[in-house]
């Protein structure tokens, strides 16, 4: 509305300023002089009333148009900028007051359909997990977890979720943080396996340059595969 009063204004002022300075409300007479015409001085009167009118409609928007419109509101955005959309924004909101309320039906729902992501993050920056672990959301807790959330991982902060537990955090957030003996022996064996192809490679590159023979290279290859089995593979 502002923008429209602006407008008008500036149509008025031209139309009256064409009125006074530009419009000729006389006509030529046979005797070469000039009398004004009663018509067209109407005309010109009509053109000022209007451009009159025009001009105070205009400042009446120009001063009272921009009041209680709606202010235009900044795009909220991750931690590292990247700009959210309304319905991702509302799924985000959504999705921490469930886990402030500990509510793992809505976190289990929103994740399954994909509205959020394990490793979506709050607009501040405060990744899932973290923000879970700093409300001690016990129950959504196993949830993100099972979903792919890291606890090692650091969110847009720099922060990771072990970050968030202290010694005055509960025995069961303590409990459900602790890595699981199961992904202690996962860590265990694909380091081994990691160790047992690296020395596979490096008998390789040896007798590819002839440094071991066909029958040393077999012998050594069979010795580091016993050690694997054997748990024994330093």
């Amino acid at each position: 509305m502002k923008a429209f009063g602006v407008l008008l204004f500036i149509g008025a002022v031209l139309v009256g300023g064409y009125a006074l300075f530009v419009f000729d409300p006389s006509v030529a007479t046979g005797y070469g002089s000039r009398v004004n015409n009663i018509g067209l001085m109407q005309d010109r009167q009509n053109l000022l009333l209007a451009a009159c009118a025009a001009a105070v409609t205009g400042a009446i928007f120009m001063v009272f148009g921009g009041r209680g419109g709606t202010k235009d509101i900044p795009p909220v955005s991750y931690g590292d900028g990247t700009a959210l959309s309304t319905e991702k924004l509302s799924a985000i909101e959504d999705f921490r007051d469930a886990l402030k309320h500990d509510v793992p039906s809505v976190i289990r729902t929103a994740l399954q359909a994909g509205r959020v992501h394990p490793y979506d993050e709050l607009p501040t920056g405060r990744g899932f997990l973290q923000y879970a672990v700093s409300e001690q959301a016990l129950s959504c807790i196993p949830l993100l977890l099972e979903a792919g959330a890291k606890p090692d991982h650091p969110d847009s902060t720099g922060r990771t979720a072990f970050d968030f537990i202290t010694a005055s955090s509960s025995p069961e957030l303590q409990s459900l943080m602790r890595p699981k003996p199961e992904s202690i022996a996962n860590a265990v064996a694909s380091d081994a396996t990691a160790k047992m192809m690296l020395r596979l490679e490096q008998l390789a590159n040896l007798h590819a340059d002839g440094i071991l023979t066909a029958e040393e290279f077999d012998l050594a290859k069979a010795r580091v595969l016993a050690s694997a089995q054997e748990g024994r593979l330093g």
